[in-house]
């Protein structure tokens, strides 16, 4: 019986230091020094700001405070080329009143052919149509308004189109700009700037200026400066 028993003891002593030998083999050891290598903190309920290195991904998310976005943002992509990037879709911006769809929508290539850019407005209970409004030094200016019916009205009221009258007048005018220099072609009152451009574009900078177009050369030719007014008469 004592044989049995002192078999025993050596079968279980065997068993726990071939255990305790496992675990110390399979023991990492740590990177550094304390406190050096410690594991990060886990994203838990606290109010400190916490940063994560990697990604974090989420199976929803909703955010009750302000949120600061450095980089860029993409829906629909992962590598978004902009501040905001929408691949796939549009941008619905919906209302606040009236019909539950109403907003205005904004996509690119609706169709799947032609790669025309969609401005969509879902009046909703409203009336419709667009504004187009400037604000500069804290006075807002109408420029253009287009109703429902297809009416396009300028900052004065005229109007054409859509059942409004009037006829689109309009006129090119040019300017020849010295060797060196630069000169702005203006269009006249009541008239809008609509294009502009410079006889030459290989030694020559043109933009639009205020109300006209302006050319500047960089080389040693002089050339025309053209630019485009139209009014609605």
């Amino acid at each position: 019986m004592k044989n049995i028993i002192q078999s025993l003891k050596v079968v279980a002593l065997g068993l726990m230091l071939a255990i305790g030998l496992s675990y110390a083999f399979a023991w990492t050891p740590p990177t550094g020094n304390p406190p050096a290598g410690n594991v990060s903190a886990p994203v838990n309920v606290s109010n400190s700001t916490q940063i994560k290195s990697g990604t974090l991904q989420v199976n929803g998310f909703r955010n009750i405070g302000t949120t600061v976005l450095d980089g860029n943002v993409g829906i629909g992509t992962t590598a978004p080329e902009a501040k905001l990037q929408i691949t796939g879709g549009g941008l619905h911006i919906k209302g606040i009143q009236g019909a539950p769809s109403q907003g205005i929508a904004i996509g690119w290539n609706h169709d799947g052919g032609s790669g025309a850019t969609w401005l969509v407005n879902n009046a909703g209970l409203g009336v419709g149509g667009f504004r187009f409004d400037n604000v500069k030094d804290g006075v807002q200016t109408r420029l253009m308004t287009i109703s429902e019916s297809g009416t396009v009205c300028d900052g004065t009221g005229a109007c054409i189109g859509g059942g409004g009258g009037g006829t689109l007048s309009c006129n090119t005018l040019t300017s020849i700009t010295p060797v060196g220099g630069s000169v702005t072609v203006n269009c006249p009152a009541g008239y809008i700037m609509t294009g502009g451009s410079a006889s030459r574009i290989d030694s020559w900078r043109d933009n639009p200026f205020g109300n006209g177009w302006t050319c500047s050369a960089i080389g040693g030719e002089s050339a025309l400066c053209y630019v485009r007014c139209c009014r609605i008469q």
